[in-house]
């Protein structure tokens, strides 16, 4: 890892936004046109051009209040690349490697098996650990919503008894509990709660304006989209922003709480996109390389590819906490970044046909400017965030 390095501020990565593509408009549309998917937002980042923004469909499939541009979507899993460029940052002052072994960086009893393991290994899911927490300690079932807050303690109890058990690391088994361990290690370098390290070493130095923890909520019950459950894709029922049952518990934040605007998503898609085509950023690009190294196709928090349109690699993540559905797509050989989200979560597949679809839909289709007459049917509600 590399010395602290200044970080360009995010009027550089986010230009005013461009009128966005038919396509665009075209995908958010037709994917809300059956009902199914209460609302979608979707945005193209080209480098040259700044943010494209689509929006379609309404924040609650039990009222007639139409989403937004600036409105904010529960990322998921996405969240894990932030935790993992987190610890990039916070063990350049403190010497710690990606080859750092967990022994040193935890103050938890580990098993013997789990102390030679390595910080890289835990950010590829190839430590060896347990998938998920139980289910009843997953979603909450009673208690205040304190999202945002910090819940060390909390998150240190429950990953407890899984460090306690033998692994066999080096296969890839992707672990939301090998990420609340990351943000156990990120409180420790950073001597301060997770969600305070989070908005000052990756929200602020970006501009993520619009960053959170939990369900997007605002003032009124319906001021932001609300997150939906469903039965096999049907049967789509609002859940309100501060219920318990919202969102999974508040001390899994590390392994996929965020919520941000389709604007600050692809804002944070830019940063990384610069960092992947060897612009130092808000880590040095050596280490975004580093971190992105690995046998196989995930690494510090990205799923990495190569396609035949995506013209050389690419890093991608989608994530979901069964209420909401997102995806970011990172392309540096094209300087473009995709990314879509929805406020429900279907059927199994959904994720992966939503992202094929979305890319698909867009992945080409990217201007300046919208071919001559095209506009959002809602172009009146959009504020650029």
């Amino acid at each position: 890892m590399d010395p602290q390095l200044p970080v360009v501020r995010s009027q550089t990565l986010r230009p005013l936004a461009v009128p966005p593509h038919p396509a665009l408009i075209g995908f958010v549309e037709g994917a809300t046109r059956s009902g199914r998917l209460p609302a979608v937002a979707a945005g193209i980042w080209q480098e040259g051009h700044g943010p494209m923004l689509a929006t379609s469909g309404r924040r609650s499939a039990s009222a007639k209040v139409a989403v937004t541009d600036s409105d904010r979507w529960h990322i998921g899993s996405i969240t894990k690349s932030m935790t993992a460029l987190l610890l990039m940052r916070l063990g350049s002052r403190h010497g710690v490697t990606l080859e750092t072994s967990l022994a040193d960086l935890v103050s938890l009893p580990l098993h013997e098996t789990l102390k030679p393991v390595t910080l890289r290994l835990l950010l590829a899911h190839r430590a060896g650990l347990t998938a998920n927490p139980p289910t009843a300690q997953a979603f909450p079932r009673h208690g205040p919503v304190t999202h945002g807050a910090a819940h060390g303690p909390e998150r240190d109890a429950m990953i407890a008894p899984f460090l306690l058990k033998p692994v066999n690391p080096g296969k890839h088994s992707y672990s939301n509990i090998g990420y609340m361990l990351a943000g156990h290690i990120a409180e420790r370098l950073g001597a301060d709660s997770y969600e305070a390290l989070m908005r000052a070493e990756i929200a602020s130095p970006l501009g993520l304006e619009s960053f959170g923890f939990g369900p997007p909520r605002g003032q009124g019950p319906l001021d932001e989209p609300l997150g939906h459950t469903s039965l096999l894709g049907f049967f789509r029922r609002p859940v309100p922003s501060d219920s318990i049952r919202a969102d999974l518990a508040a001390c899994l934040a590390p392994a996929g709480l965020v919520h941000l605007s389709m604007g600050d998503l692809l804002s944070y898609g830019a940063a990384v996109l610069r960092l992947a085509r060897g612009e130092d950023g808000i880590v040095s690009a050596a280490s975004f390389a580093d971190l992105t190294r690995s046998p196989d196709d995930y690494a510090g928090g990205w799923v990495k590819g190569e396609e035949p349109w995506s013209n050389g690699p690419f890093l991608g993540h989608n994530g979901s906490n069964q209420r909401w559905y997102a995806d970011l797509t990172i392309l540096p050989g094209k300087g473009r970044v995709l990314a879509f989200a929805t406020n429900v979560f279907g059927l199994p597949g959904f994720g992966a046909a939503m992202r094929w679809r979305g890319i698909a839909a867009v992945r080409d289709e990217v201007t300046s400017q919208p071919a001559s007459g095209a506009s959002s049917k809602r172009s009146e509600q959009k504020r650029v965030p």
